[in-house]
């Protein structure tokens, strides 16, 4: 996954860093939280203490959370990088992310060369 990869270039490269993955705290199957208000603040909070933003642009066509935490991203002055290209709002892609990949891969690479 891409926790993962990062994590193994951040320690190739010398450098801390700390990956987020939404799906890592709240999972609407099991239920959890208290209140939508709940998760898009814990969410929003967690981005503005970001130095970046990688986003999953697949299905984002369908997905208001998404473009939100974007825009907020974006609101914030904080970069962000997609990837995927299935089903993706155009303009998350086009306008608020700096580049979009069609890979993990990809992304992991451009972040090792620019941001660590």
């Amino acid at each position: 996954d891409i926790t993962t990869k990062l994590n193994v270039v951040a320690e190739w490269k010398n450098k801390n860093i700390n990956v987020i993955n939404p799906l890592s705290y709240f999972s609407y199957s099991e239920n959890k939280h208290k209140s939508q208000k709940q998760v898009k603040g814990f969410y929003l909070n967690k981005i503005s203490k970001c130095d970046l933003v990688i986003v999953n642009l697949n299905d984002s066509d369908s997905s208001v959370g998404t473009a939100q935490e974007v825009q907020f991203a974006v609101d914030h002055n904080i970069p962000v990088v997609g990837f995927g290209t299935q089903n993706m709002y155009p303009w998350i892609a086009e306008v608020d992310c700096q580049v979009v990949f069609n890979s993990v891969h990809e992304v992991v690479d451009y972040v090792r060369d620019y941001y660590l």
